[in-house]
């Protein structure tokens, strides 16, 4: 082969390459770079979807801690006054300290700002009569969220001798809630006597009534 047709085969040999290169390989690898950088994403979005299932089964882990605390907190400061709850909550503090409870009456509620959250402020009276280590025992049951879950913050105690060992104590304090709703109020009715001049219907056992037979043994 002559000089000429040895390079006019290199040409077409370079020709061919050229084509094959922009017609073939230049679309293949863009398209592979495309796949890369899906491959990328996707692989950067299971990453995070990973890290999220991590948050999400640490958060269900500790749902029922959660459910713990806010239970706990609800009892703390419960949504209304719940003020029969309260009764029985020192009621059964003051029997498992052995004291009497002689007189337990709330006031009205008032509105309270704390922490940019208004709260509901019941006034709490509370007399008891007891030995000074049951009240002690007392006390310490009512601060005790385990045993009295209700939060009270108790602002005065005013003691007094009693018949020994016991002594009166009254103490005043508040309770809180997270809405200020008014107690309901307890009407109590009169009931009527009945008249003098009226008579019973049945009337008084008439001694000598034949159904009636006393004996009376000597």
């Amino acid at each position: 082969m002559s000089r000429i047709g040895w390079i006019l085969t290199a040409l077409i040999c370079v020709l061919l390459v050229v084509g094959w290169y922009f017609l073939s390989f230049q679309p293949t690898s863009e398209e592979i770079e495309t796949v890369r950088a899906e491959t990328e994403s996707t692989l950067s979005q299971a990453a995070q979807e990973r890290a999220r299932a991590e948050e999400l089964r640490a958060v269900r882990q500790s749902a029922p801690e959660a459910e713990a605390r806010l239970a706990a907190g609800q009892a703390l400061i419960p949504e209304d006054a719940a003020v029969p709850a309260l009764f029985r909550q020192l009621q059964q503090a003051a029997d498992d300290a052995g004291v009497r409870l002689n007189t337990l009456s709330p006031s009205q509620p008032s509105a309270e700002t704390r922490n940019e959250q208004e709260l509901a402020v019941i006034g709490v009276s509370m007399s008891i009569t007891g030995s000074f280590f049951q009240v002690v025992d007392l006390a310490r049951r009512i601060e005790d969220p385990q045993l009295t879950p209700r939060a009270l913050r108790w602002s005065s105690a005013t003691m007094r001798p009693s018949e020994y060992p016991e002594l009166s104590v009254t103490f005043s304090g508040q309770v809180f809630a997270r809405s200020v709703d008014e107690l309901p109020t307890l009407e109590v009715e009169e009931e009527e006597e009945p008249a003098e001049d009226e008579a019973d219907p049945d009337g008084p056992a008439d001694p000598d009534d034949d159904d009636v037979d006393l004996e009376v043994e000597p």
